[in-house]
């Protein structure tokens, strides 16, 4: 740790924009990288005043990423709450605004800020995604489902007794943060992810799993009730259930009636901010409900932004202004990551085993796509 407070926080600024926003936005780029690529063009775009936060762990975002941004690297791990206010104080100067809003990327963080009091929480800044039912909770593997429980339109899948439950089944965690560690859900297949399964004790439960398509529900409520929304059909997605690499928009069976029960299930809660729901199988049920920004957030530019122009509005009071260019926004289909397209990759409503995409087919997605999304300055 560094000697002193202020040795904590080296910041430059490359192009520090002023609009009329009236907060800046607080950016981490440590986790879920492709996401904070969407959000640094669109605050470019709109000149909304931001301050994206480096971590020395991972690798720094290209030139496109950090222009007009004021730029701090952290000098702690694990953050510091003095690092933190540090931060805060700096960007609030550099910026000349006073309050400052965290961008809802990271779960690490929203977990961890919003269980400290309010009172707590470093000068100006404001945390989004609040609700009656607190974060943590929300964003447990269970809370939703057991909201859905008695859902004629939406049913969740079922809870197991886990050490005798039917293979395959998904392990999810019974909450999310654990001593600074994020924990992911993970399928159970075999006899060694059962002893895994088994090696994690009460930390780990036992959900049905369900086969088929996959679609995100993607919204954003704001605090007079309003939602804005979208569906997305995840096409591909890397193996183990990692991330989507390939998705487009379209909407499940019963849509309608799918929309009004999800946008129920975010008001039972007062949600504010932007959520994701995944749905899954023929039928689209429940599957888990993520309290915050999600990874492929570039389908939501391309349809158009409404959760990009709900978020800005909502928390920093000026409007989504498109980052594609018109022949991109004339042009562009589908959310693609392109680097993937030559590993083994899993077709979500197809085979359960890794696929690979051979280079004529994986021609013909990136030309249907539209737009490289390379072009922002991510690991795409």
């Amino acid at each position: 740790m560094a000697d002193t407070v202020t040795d904590t926080v080296a910041d430059t600024v490359t192009g520090a924009v002023t609009g009329t926003a009236r907060r800046a936005l607080l950016l981490w780029w440590a986790t879920n990288t492709r996401c904070a690529c969407v959000v640094a063009a669109a605050a470019r775009a709109a000149d909304v005043p931001m301050t994206l936060v480096l971590d020395p762990q991972v690798p720094a975002p290209a030139a496109e990423v950090l222009a007009h941004c004021h730029v701090v690297e952290r000098r702690t791990a694990p953050l510091c709450r003095e690092e933190l206010e540090a931060i805060a104080a700096a960007a609030r100067a550099v910026h000349g605004l006073d309050e400052l809003v965290l961008v809802p990327t990271s779960e690490y963080l929203l977990d961890t800020l919003h269980a400290r009091p309010a009172g707590d929480l470093p000068l100006g800044v404001v945390l989004p995604c609040t609700s009656t039912v607190g974060y943590r909770r929300l964003s447990s593997k269970s809370w939703g489902a057991d909201a859905l429980r008695d859902s004629r339109v939406l049913p969740a899948p079922q809870t197991l007794k886990g050490l005798q439950a039917e293979l395959p089944f998904v392990a999810k965690p019974r909450q999310n943060v654990v001593d600074g560690r994020v924990l992911r859900p993970f399928l159970v297949e075999d006899l060694a992810d059962h002893a895994r399964f088994e090696a994690g004790g009460q930390a780990w439960f036992a959900q049905e799993y369900v086969p088929g398509p996959s679609w995100y529900w993607c919204a954003h409520r704001a605090a007079d009730g309003r939602v804005v929304d979208y569906f997305q059909r995840n096409l591909v997605q890397r193996p183990g259930g990692g991330s989507i690499v390939l998705a487009a928009a379209e909407e499940p069976p019963d849509a309608v009636e799918l929309r009004a029960e999800l946008r129920a299930l975010l008001a039972r809660a007062s949600f504010v901010g932007p959520a994701m729901v995944e749905l899954r199988g023929p039928e689209a049920r429940f599957i888990e409900l993520n309290p915050r920004l999600w990874g492929p957030l570039l389908l939501d530019a391309i349809a158009g932004g409404v959760v990009l122009d709900a978020f800005l509005r909502e928390y920093v009071g000026v409007g989504y202004r498109s980052f594609l260019t018109e022949s991109e926004r004339a042009a562009a289909r589908l959310y693609l990551v392109p680097s993937a397209l030559d590993e083994p990759l899993v077709a979500v409503n197809g085979p359960d085993h890794p696929v690979r995409l051979d280079a004529a087919t994986a021609a013909v997605i990136q030309d249907a796509a539209g737009l490289d999304p390379r072009r922002l300055g991510g690991d795409w």
